[in-house]
């Protein structure tokens, strides 16, 4: 009979000190209840408490920094379809666990509940171009939104992280299909400036080189002047019994000479003297003479 109540005793010692001290590790802790109701925070390291049934420890909370990834669809201002994948980093305020034990059944839903509220009345008034260039603020809003409702539940929000927007496959057709067509649009743009560039040069260049041609002509035309009004001086001065018709007339058939002279240098070339009903019977046969000697040639 000692034996059995000595090993009882054993027993219910050992029970009480094995249900009466307990180790949490580092970076978590644990909740200590008396009969169900709260009664304080057991930190890392060896404790003590009431042994079983009057206190209870709860599963170990961790004190780590959290991830969470969520994917927001929004609808922008221009009526696009968009996803957002935003990261939040969370951890439970040290000073705060009750109240992350107690007033949050699922902080990771309730935080995505929030993001999802906070970026859609963000983006809302965005348009898709601007959802790239406005990323940070949109993380800026929903960090101080969340650090704001999330403290009072004892979680602490740390960072948000906002990548890049990813488009629906329709409107990533679509939006392509702007980007091209306003390149097409600028690289007519281009083409035509530069049509427009060469046909503005070829302009200048010819008007510069009618310029030169009736400048150059203007001055042949002074040269000619000044060699005939010479001319005329010393005909006058050397025969000074001749008129000015006669003396016109003088350098009028010096013209006409040279003029012959030039015209008949070129190969198979046939002057022919002005036609009348005098002489046309003498024209006539020359052309003939001239035919009959070309093709004796040939032969």
């Amino acid at each position: 009979m000692n034996f059995l109540f000595e090993a009882s005793l054993v027993v219910l010692i050992a029970f009480l000190a094995w249900t009466s001290f307990f180790v949490v590790k580092q970076k978590t802790a644990i909740v200590v209840e008396f009969l169900g109701k709260f009664s304080f925070i057991a930190k890392a390291g060896l404790n003590f408490k009431l042994p079983l049934p009057f206190m209870t420890i709860s599963e170990p909370i961790s004190l780590q920094l959290h991830q969470m990834k969520e994917e927001v669809s929004v609808k922008t201002k221009d009526n696009a379809f968009v996803t957002f994948p935003i990261s939040v980093q969370y951890k439970v305020i040290e000073s705060r666990i009750r109240e992350a034990y107690y007033e949050l059944a699922s902080p990771v839903q309730q935080i995505s509940s929030y993001v999802l509220n906070v970026v859609r009345s963000e983006t809302a008034l965005l348009s898709m171009d601007e959802l790239y260039t406005k990323k940070e603020e949109i993380a800026t809003a929903v960090k101080l939104d969340l650090r704001t409702k999330m403290a009072r539940f004892g979680f602490e929000i740390v960072t948000v992280l906002v990548d890049e927007p990813m488009p629906s496959k329709e409107v990533r057709v679509a939006f392509n299909r702007v980007i091209a067509a306003e390149r097409e649009r600028e690289s007519a743009i281009n083409e035509a400036e530069a049509i427009r560039i060469i046909k503005v040069g070829e302009a200048r260049a010819q008007a510069e080189s009618l310029e030169l041609t009736a400048n150059a002509y203007v001055k042949q035309r002074q040269i000619y002047a000044q060699g005939a009004k010479e001319a005329m001086e010393e005909l006058a001065a050397a025969l000074p019994t001749l008129s000015v018709q006669e003396v016109l007339q003088y350098l009028a058939d010096m013209d006409h000479r040279d003029m012959l002279r030039e015209a008949s240098k070129g190969p198979g070339t046939i002057l022919i003297p002005q036609i009348n009903a005098a002489n046309i019977g003498e024209t006539m046969a020359l052309i003939e003479s001239k035919r009959d000697y070309e093709n004796s040639e040939l032969r």
